[in-house]
């Protein structure tokens, strides 16, 4: 289970990844006419559009992580599909969208933050607006709560990471 778990957070990543910079380099070849084939960091662009380009990340963040899941795949991203392993209530119902956004967006994004994209993105836009010095602050907290996740999966019987107990859900087998 631990292994399926991590092949569907690998999968997982890579589509959320590759789908928010295919995003970013959209927003900058329709500004500059220029085609990029390379990562697209957000602050490349002007801080209005970064903002409105975060707002849009979140939404489809959202779509992947907790719409997609909750109302087409039954508790399922892709990578989850693909390994054969769904998320549901902790106490084994089907999984609530308030307990896919806990767990995704509060667990995964703002404190787990050091494994996803779209932290990465945040963090970039909160340098600018509050300084590198004190984002300092949330990127050691979030690898900390990621590495304490990790040890949680690894060592508690359940296999259930911190983002798992923030969302009161669990992964299970199909």
């Amino acid at each position: 289970m631990k292994i399926r778990r991590a092949i569907a957070y690998f999968i997982d990543w890579y589509l959320i990844t590759f789908l928010m910079n295919l995003l970013l380099v959209a927003a900058d070849y329709m500004q500059t006419g220029e085609m990029t084939t390379n990562v697209m960091p957000i602050t490349r662009f002007q801080a209005g559009e970064q903002v409105l380009l975060l707002i849009i990340l979140f939404f489809l963040q959202i779509l992947y992580f907790c719409v997609i899941p909750k109302y087409l795949l039954k508790g399922q991203t892709l990578g989850k599909k693909l390994t054969k392993i769904k998320v549901v209530n902790k106490d084994g119902s089907e999984v609530s969208f308030l307990n896919l956004w806990k767990r995704d967006i509060l667990g995964m994004i703002v404190i787990e933050g050091c494994f996803m994209p779209l932290s990465n993105y945040i963090r970039n836009v909160l340098m600018l607006v509050i300084g590198r010095s004190f984002t300092q602050y949330f990127i050691y907290f979030s690898f900390a709560a990621g590495f304490v996740s990790i040890a949680f999966l690894l060592f508690d019987r359940k296999g259930r990471m911190l983002h798992d107990f923030i969302g009161s859900t669990k992964v299970v087998v199909v």
